[in-house]
């Protein structure tokens, strides 16, 4: 049986163990979630609660009965950190002079270099040579979730307006050995490319998403608006991706055979019989549909 806790109202707790001590202490100072009254926040309520570790004193709460301390904080680290020092602050954030002088960590250091590509000293465009107005706001400018995972803002022409685009689904499993795969081809694929994007997808339930019952990698090429040579570029990254079970995006360009993309999708049979109750006459097919789901 432990003890009651010994408390700091609003600052923290310390919760002893029982009969069985041993040498260790749990600490647990960012998970707290009391918020002074006088504490005159900026941002929305949302947002400042997406900087706690809530929880993080519950996964600990079992190490009192297994003989360790356990010590947590009431107030969340968005309020005060307390593993920084005051002066500890991370000035890229800052939108203009602090008041006070600071004394940046180790933690607020960031590398010139990662993995060859250098530290960006200003806003870009995905794209070389296209103006960076359109894009979301980068080099760590804090913002709601909606508006940074975007690459490109809601009222804006995203990308380059003007190219032709290619996106292959492939078992999350096995990503890296189809991007290597598709690495193979950088000399063919370079000169006609804008950009090339990475995505990861979750698993869904729906019988003709590409994402259908598989976690997914997608690997995505932003192409220059030159159809020929694209069209014969795709036929080679099919090729590379086939052993891979490489699921071409609906409504981007391709060229794999539609027998090849039937075998993908296990409940083809079923959408078909969807289909046919409840558009008998063909009325909402298409050429498109016609060629990939229908032809052999």
């Amino acid at each position: 049986m432990n003890p009651p806790p010994r408390i700091l109202p609003g600052v923290l707790y310390r919760q002893d163990p029982g009969e069985h001590e041993i040498p260790l202490v749990f600490d647990s100072p960012h998970s707290g979630t009391d918020y002074p009254g006088d504490f005159q926040y900026s941002c929305p309520y949302d947002v400042l609660r997406a900087a706690e570790d809530t929880f993080v004193d519950e996964l600990y709460a079992a190490a009192p009965v297994h003989g360790a301390t356990l010590i947590g904080a009431y107030f969340p680290r968005s309020y005060i950190d307390v593993n920084r020092d005051v002066g500890d602050i991370d000035q890229h954030l800052l939108d203009a002079p602090w008041p006070r002088k600071l004394a940046p960590g180790d933690k607020n250091e960031w590398a010139s270099e990662f993995y060859s590509a250098s530290l960006a000293k200003e806003k870009l465009h995905p794209i070389t040579g296209h103006p960076a107005e359109s894009c979301t706001e980068q080099q760590g400018i804090p913002g709601p979730w909606y508006e940074r995972l975007p690459h490109f803002k809601m009222n804006f022409t995203p990308s380059s307006g003007r190219e032709l685009q290619t996106e292959y689904f492939v078992p999350r499993d096995r990503g890296y050995e189809a991007i290597l795969a598709v690495e193979k081809l950088r000399d063919q694929i370079t000169p006609h490319l804008f950009v090339t994007e990475l995505r990861t997808i979750a698993s869904d339930d729906l019988w003709m998403s590409m994402a259908y019952q598989r976690p997914s990698l997608s690997i995505h090429f932003t192409w220059k608006p030159e159809w020929p040579e694209v069209r014969q570029i795709l036929p080679q990254i099919e090729a590379q991706l086939a052993p891979f079970g490489a699921r071409p995006h609906w409504a981007k360009l391709f060229t794999v055979p539609p027998a090849r993309i039937q075998a993908q999708y296990t409940r083809l049979a079923d959408f078909k019989a969807a289909l046919q109750r409840i558009d008998p006459t063909g009325k909402f097919r298409n050429a498109f549909l016609n060629t990939n789901l229908y032809s052999s």
